[in-house]
């Protein structure tokens, strides 16, 4: 990440179209968490610590060290080559 940036956990709101910040996520060293109390699609997102706005381009590519042998390995791959970001 770049000088004033930092991480957050974010939700698609399926009737909205649209990404919605989950709050009270806790970040230590590489791990971000959050509690939840429904399933959708997450994602952890760039924002812009000044606007809490995702930052949407110049973000690094992803480096994925922790889906190695996970069942859905291939698809996450797939989903960051498709342009989803990662912090």
């Amino acid at each position: 990440m770049k000088s004033g940036q930092g991480v957050a956990i974010f939700y698609f709101d399926e009737g909205k179209k649209e990404w919605v910040e989950v709050k009270c996520s806790k970040t230590s060293g590489n791990s971000i968490t959050v509690e939840v109390d429904h399933f959708t699609k997450f994602a952890v997102l760039v924002v812009d610590q000044q606007t809490g706005l995702p930052v949407l381009e110049g973000t690094t590519p992803a480096v994925l060290s922790n889906i190695v042998g996970h069942w859905a390995e291939a698809r996450i791959k797939q989903a960051v080559k498709d342009g989803i970001k990662q912090s």
